[in-house]
């Protein structure tokens, strides 16, 4: 219970939590995250004259000198790791969906009725629009994976997390204010509600692909290789992850998405 603690306080971020093997693979978004919130009150600041500026130097010279590893000879790389999954190096990916947030907030009425506008064969250019950005994306993506998870958080090549956050900025801003064909996709009612339940799928897939391939080997069925074997296995623990996520959301993310600090009138 004790090794939890940085853990309910947001302090894994900082290098402090316990890694609990099996459990925590993916739970280091919640205190950047939660770094994310506290900051995003002032970002209204950068919009205010001379003030502004001083802030957005200060964040864009920060950036700079941990992307370029100046900082490595004071921290080490076990600082460095730990600065690339903080709020600083994943500040592109943050900025971006606050960008594309904004141009849909202010603009998006404007810009749907311009696209709306054009010729009957707008659907076509949008679908080959956004086919070449998700074609982009899984490109660098597969980019990623294959130099290894690791080695791209490192300074120098952490900046490719700037061209992930426009593509995927780019995807979302296509689907909303140019749709095309394939956009009915993304809207149709199975993605919708997976949708609905994704981030509890994002934070128990991990645990429950540990532990279900845990209790596969311990049956003697064990999976190596792909086949018939390992695509039921995939299949059945899809089906468990979603039915965990499914009852996770409605017992406690919604509630507490509902739940408002009480204000006297």
């Amino acid at each position: 219970m004790v090794r939890a603690i940085p853990w309910l306080l947001f302090l894994q971020s900082f290098g402090w939590g316990y890694d609990f093997r099996g459990i925590s693979g993916v739970w280091w978004t919640l205190a950047t995250e939660v770094q994310f919130y506290l900051l995003l009150p002032l970002l209204p600041a950068l919009a205010r004259g001379r003030l502004g500026v001083v802030l957005l130097a200060i964040f864009a010279g920060t950036y700079a000198i941990f992307a370029a590893g100046l900082v490595t000879r004071w921290v080490g790389l076990a600082g460095v790791a730990t600065l690339s999954l903080s709020v600083i190096g994943r500040s592109p990916l943050l900025l971006c969906g606050i960008g594309a947030a904004g141009i849909h907030a202010w603009w998006g009425d404007d810009l749907r009725a311009r696209w709306a506008a054009l010729g009957r064969h707008r659907r076509l250019v949008a679908d080959v629009l956004l086919v070449l950005v998700l074609l982009v994306l899984a490109i660098l993506l597969r980019w990623a994976v294959a130099a290894g998870l690791v080695v791209v958080e490192l300074p120098r090549l952490v900046t490719w997390h700037i061209l992930e956050g426009l593509l995927w900025a780019s995807v979302l801003l296509l689907l909303l204010l140019a749709p095309g064909g394939l956009a009915r996709l993304f809207t149709s009612a199975p993605l919708v509600s997976l949708g609905v339940i994704s981030y509890s799928v994002y934070l128990l897939h991990f645990p429950a692909l540990v532990f279900s391939l845990g209790w596969l080997q311990q049956v003697g069925w064990g999976v190596r290789g792909w086949g018939l074997p390992a695509a039921c296995a995939v299949i059945g623990i899809a089906v468990v992850c979603l039915a965990v996520s499914t009852a996770t959301y409605y017992g406690i993310e919604r509630p507490a998405q509902s739940w408002r600090p009480r204000t006297s009138a």
